[in-house]
């Protein structure tokens, strides 16, 4: 990979994988190390992709593996706000409470229903992406959901 493409690649997909990093760790320097870092992996890639949609796949699926690796190795707990000038897109969760319940799931279940729901990917194509079986896609996301719910039960229950 030449320079030019690997610049234009972090420009069409860096803002996306810093959301889906923060989702994932809820730490704006956690999230900014961990796609660096997969940006350093795609530029030492010496085999080429046989399209763009390819390198973004293989780039998600990079990125949630380095996540799920952090968040095993990391314990402290502390969180920070997500920073104003990160560029959202209309359908990125606007709302502090939307981000606090996001970040109370399992990382296996924030990545699917991030590339579900903010990033538009079908079950097939997370699988594709993840390894993982197109049910098992399925599964996570509706316990993702279902664990979504009883956050939210939970929170009205202490109101």
């Amino acid at each position: 990979m030449n320079n030019g493409e690997l610049e234009k690649a972090v420009e069409n997909y860096r803002p996306m994988l810093i959301r889906l990093a923060y989702g994932c760790t809820g730490n704006h320097s956690d999230s900014e190390d961990i796609v660096q870092d997969a940006f350093v992996k795609l530029y030492l890639r010496s085999r080429c992709f046989r399209s763009e949609e390819d390198m973004k796949a293989w780039l998600i699926r990079v990125t949630v593996n380095m996540c799920k690796n952090h968040v095993k190795s990391w314990r402290t707990g502390k969180r920070s706000e997500i920073p104003e000038d990160i560029a959202r897109e209309e359908n990125f969760p606007e709302s502090s409470a939307v981000e606090e319940l996001l970040g109370k799931l399992k990382p296996i279940y924030k990545a699917v229903i991030y590339m579900h729901y903010y990033e538009g990917y079908s079950a097939a194509e997370i699988g594709k992406m993840l390894k993982i079986s197109e049910t098992a896609v399925t599964t996570r996301l509706k316990r993702g959901r279902d664990a979504l719910k009883q956050f939210l039960e939970d929170e009205k229950g202490t109101v």
